[in-house]
């Protein structure tokens, strides 16, 4: 069937994206319990290269994108 791998996929990011939100909440939630607290910044890692670059932070891994 064409489409099928591209709609299983999206299921599949989806679904991916689900098990991550849940176990950061509840990751939270144990920092909470023990009296620290945090905030999950997500939209950085779109623009880590250009953060590394503002801030001078070399590669760790020497590849380059």
């Amino acid at each position: 069937m064409p489409g099928t791998t591209s709609a299983f996929t999206e299921i599949a990011r989806s679904r991916t994206a689900g098990d991550i939100g849940m176990y950061a909440q509840n990751f939270l939630l144990s920092l909470a319990a023990r009296g620290l607290a945090g905030i999950p910044q997500t939209v950085l890692g779109v623009y880590a290269d250009t953060v590394r670059e503002f801030l001078g932070v070399p590669s760790l891994s020497g590849v380059e994108r």
